[in-house]
């Protein structure tokens, strides 16, 4: 790949940032704050810094640390002895050539970047991935988090030649403070009108109020069910009786002439009665 040219020189390997950001970290930490791990809430990187833990990503399927801010790659294959093989194999070696530009990144808690975290499998091309879990959080890139300076035409040059426009270096500032601090106000806003879960306890505190939720609506249905049975016993209980007479002409069949069906003497319809109230108190 041909080198890339950025304020004017090329790009061939990744430097050493040309300024100091440490006051403008301490400034983030002063607004925003650390984590009760320590990690500070928002953090400033040099895309060309990739020592552990600052401009990189986990490359799942190749199971390497990449660049999290890609200018452009090399690669180049190599042989390697994998452990425990008595056969070399051919694996690719990517040098990746960091932007050098500064980016702002906000840090996502363990309790919150693990959650449904999936660490090995197959993924939709059918490449098995692994993918170990962020046990310590991770940062992501915090809304237009590029800092540089732009003009119109260098942004319609890159949109013509369909590239991102890095623009010109320059250090942060105030200024970049202030946008940062109001596109977390406008996050906030938007949370709020849109309210769900960001940490563990009001992921627990939503937890239960789901469950509760359902506790309610299964007792309703349950009540509902034996109001039907309830009512269902009281129309058709003289379908439970042993007399096969009352289950043909139902439960009103003493009612006496003119209006038994069962055939029965007032004797015998007495005596069914009582057997009827003595199966009606047992059940009871």
């Amino acid at each position: 790949m041909k080198t890339i040219t950025l304020d004017g020189n090329p790009v061939t390997d990744n430097s050493p940032p040309p300024d100091d950001a440490g006051w403008f970290q301490k400034a983030l930490n002063r607004i925003f704050g650390l984590h009760s791990n320590g990690y500070s809430k928002f953090r400033i990187v040099y895309g060309q810094d990739l020592s552990e833990g600052r401009a990189l990503d986990w490359d799942h399927t190749r199971h390497i640390w990449r660049a999290r801010y890609i200018l452009y790659t090399s690669k180049k294959s190599e042989l390697y002895l994998p452990k425990g093989e008595m056969v070399f194999r051919t694996r690719w070696v990517y040098e990746d050539i960091g932007v050098p530009r500064w980016f702002i990144e906000r840090y996502i808690p363990p309790e919150i970047a693990c959650r449904g975290w999936v660490v090995k499998g197959i993924d939709s091309e059918g490449d098995y991935f692994y993918d170990p879990k962020p046990v310590k959080g991770l940062y992501e890139s915090f809304a237009d988090s590029m800092i540089a300076d732009h003009t119109p035409w260098c942004c319609a040059e890159a949109t013509e030649r369909n590239e991102l426009c890095y623009g010109t270096y320059r250090a942060p500032d105030d200024a970049d403070l202030d946008a940062v601090r109001e596109a977390k106000q406008a996050m906030d806003a938007l949370r709020e009108r849109r309210p769900g879960p960001t940490t563990a306890d009001e992921a627990e505190a939503a937890r239960r109020r789901s469950q509760e939720r359902y506790d309610k609506w299964t007792r309703s249905l349950r009540d509902e069910a034996a109001a039907i049975v309830h009512d269902g016993l009281k129309v058709h209980q003289s379908a439970l009786s042993e007399d096969p007479t009352v289950v043909k002409h139902g439960r009103y069949h003493f009612l006496g002439k003119g209006h038994s069906k069962s055939g029965l003497s007032k004797e015998e319809l007495r005596e069914m009665q009582k057997k009827d109230r003595i199966i009606i108190s047992e059940k009871k």
